[in-house]
Parts: structure tokens; sequence; C-alpha cells
């Protein structure tokens, strides 16, 4: 059964102009690391396709950006390129009590000007 829908799209320009205390307020230790990495294009896409899929998370669970921690979303690509969420600390309580058994899709993608991230979440029970 689908637990909610959430899609969101943001600027690659916007990320130009990110503070090293934005990265750190709202993106996960490890994403804001890889971030510091990149450069050009390539760190425009990767800070827009996270924060758009923090975004498209928090509508699919139907709250606001400051329920939790959005630091506590990892969005992450698994070895087959798959993107995914990983949940920490009050992101994970919350979600955990909205859906016990549920399970987190999420699609990324980006075209110069806009990076989109698409979350549904699945409930198992």
């Amino acid at each position: 059964m689908i637990g909610g829908i959430g899609v969101d799209a943001v600027s690659l320009a916007r990320t130009d102009r990110l503070s090293d205390a934005f990265l750190r307020r709202f993106y996960h230790p490890d994403e804001a690391a890889a971030a510091k990495a990149l450069s050009g294009s390539r760190r425009r896409e990767f800070l827009a396709s996270r924060f758009a899929a923090k975004e498209a998370f928090c509508k699919a669970l139907g709250v606001g950006l400051w329920t939790f921690q959005l630091r506590d979303v990892l969005v992450f690509r698994m070895d087959s390129g798959k993107p995914e969420i990983r949940l920490f600390d009050s992101a994970r309580a919350y979600f955990d009590k909205a859906h016990p058994e549920g399970r987190i899709h999420l699609s990324l993608s980006h075209e110069d000007p806009l990076a989109v991230a698409f979350v549904v979440i699945e409930d198992l029970s």
C-alpha cells in the first residue's frame, strides 16, 4: 500500500550560494563532505538533487521541513547507482512512528536548470 508520495524540484543555480553553515544544518555530514570534494556542475547537481530528495521525502510524509533535522536524512547511491534514503536520529524516529513497516523509494534526475526528486513511501503492513 502507498503510504505517501512526494515530488520536488530545486534550481541548480540555488546551490551556488550555499554557505558551510547551510551545509552543516541541512545536509548529512557524509553529503557535506562529498560536496566539498566536487566542483562545478557536478557539485550543483549533487547538492540540488539531495535537497530535492529531502523535500520530496517530507512531502511524502505530509510534514513540513522543520518536523525533524534534515541532516538526519542521508541521500546516497548504492554501488548499482540506485539512489537511496537512509534515516538517522530524529528522522528515523519520526518515520518509524508514522510508518513502522515502511519502505522508501527514491528517484532522482537533473537537467539544467533543475534537479527533481520523487519519493514513494510503501507501507508493508
